[in-house]
């Protein structure tokens, strides 16, 4: 093995090792339930994937680990693929993902983001053993681990009881907003959903490992509060001081903006972290402390 590689390799795996050792250190992970599942980090190429299972990372290239969009549909629960530090750190967003620059105005640190798709996987499971698979739409190509299905779902019952809490929510904070408008047969339902569960593991690591983040996601709070008094005019400044093209409708398709709303407000209704994990009724048990 060529001695940069393996070098860089080994560095790696020692970053792979500190970001899992902060994980369990918050303490809102079951440690059985971290010790089996398996983190896959890979490289932009996919030539090098180190896997992080019970206390060890090793590499490993048989790609059994690397389907990613199986992990966002919830369908590959056994397995977190993960970009590498550095990948992350370099990536942009996409255009439709713009929306989200008007309350959070600066990049996820990589320890949080691996605690948010931990989130992801927990949310996952937690919903299955709760409720049954979910649906999905279209076909997966079990050969090849291509998945040609647009979107999984949550079950139109578990939506609607949903919706139903959030509007009370939302209510009650005095907070004039269509929850509606997030969901529907043409919207990515089960994502939306699932990114209010992620986020909320996130802010709750990022307070129990007292993150140099802290400050950005507590201006966030107040940023959702100003974008909900006049949406339309927070859209014509963010185009006009950047240029790039937004709409509310934006606001309403992106995955993450509802999480941006609620979590905070869970965080001020319920200031003990277990009572918010109970608030989307899935069973976490084995999954979180």
């Amino acid at each position: 093995m060529d001695y940069e590689f393996d070098k860089s390799t080994e560095a790696a795996k020692a970053e792979i090792q500190n970001t899992v050792r902060k994980i369990g250190q918050s303490a809102i992970f079951n440690d059985a339930y971290l010790s089996q599942i398996r983190l896959a980090f890979l490289t932009s190429d996919l030539d090098r994937v180190l896997v992080h299972h019970g206390e060890t990372v090793s590499a490993d290239d048989t790609k059994k680990y690397t389907d990613e969009r199986g992990f966002e549909l919830g369908i590959k629960r056994n397995s977190i693929p993960l970009e590498d530090r550095q990948s992350y750190e370099a990536q942009s967003m996409h255009d439709s993902q713009r929306i989200q620059e008007l309350f959070y105005s600066v990049g996820i640190p990589y320890d949080e983001f691996v605690a948010h798709e931990l989130g992801h996987n927990v949310f996952d499971r937690a919903y299955v053993k709760s409720y049954g698979e979910f649906e999905i739409y279209g076909e997966q190509d079990p050969d090849t681990a291509e998945t040609k299905g647009v979107i999984t779902d949550v079950s139109k019952d578990y939506r609607a009881k949903i919706i139903g809490k959030l509007k009370t929510l939302l209510t009650e904070a005095g907070l004039n907003l269509d929850v509606d408008s997030f969901f529907g047969d043409e919207r990515n339902n089960r994502q939306k959903i699932a990114e209010i569960f992620a986020l909320m593991v996130q802010r709750e690591f990022a307070v129990r490992t007292n993150s140099s983040y802290l400050a950005e996601h507590q201006a966030v709070d107040s940023r959702v509060r100003t974008f909900l008094e006049n949406p339309e005019k927070a859209i014509a400044d963010y185009i006009q001081k950047t240029g790039r093209q937004i709409s509310l409708e934006d606001f309403y398709r992106e995955n993450h903006t509802l999480s941006f709303v609620v979590v905070p407000l869970l965080e001020n209704q319920y200031k003990n972290f277990d009572k918010r994990a109970k608030f989307l009724e899935v069973d976490t048990q084995g999954l979180l402390n």
